[in-house]
């Protein structure tokens, strides 16, 4: 079996290092620059987006297309040649529900915004 290397940064490449997270929250999206230097994380907001849900029948949906429009569009507005890593935080309650190949099957169900909300199955007594 051949042996796999390992390219491990140099400690002073260590210094400043980009990384760019997105947090999708109930009603806006974000995208923060944040910067690793000497043990001490700095953000920088670089992009805030709207997050507004679509109706479908009886419950409300995240416009999963144009949230992938608004990440895209966030890498523009940031002036970074390479990113050290990518991290995205979303709306703990909500999820999405993929195929067998890995593709969307619809877009996932918005969670409680303090309205109710009227599921796709219902209990029978």
């Amino acid at each position: 079996m051949a042996e796999r290397q390992v390219r491990r940064r140099k400690p002073e490449r260590l210094c400043n290092v980009p990384y760019l997270a997105f947090d999708l929250g109930a009603e806006s999206g974000r995208a923060v620059l944040g910067r690793l230097h000497a043990g001490v994380l700095t953000s920088e907001e670089v992009y805030r987006f709207p997050n507004e849900p679509v109706r479908d029948g009886t419950s409300l949906r995240w416009d999963v297309r144009r949230l992938w429009q608004e990440v895209c569009a966030s890498f523009s507005r940031v002036n970074e040649p390479e990113l050290t890593g990518i991290g995205v935080d979303a709306w703990g309650v909500d999820y999405a529900l993929l195929g067998d190949d890995g593709q969307l099957l619809q877009n996932p169900v918005a969670g409680d915004r303090g309205q109710p909300q009227v599921n796709d199955w219902s209990m029978k007594d």
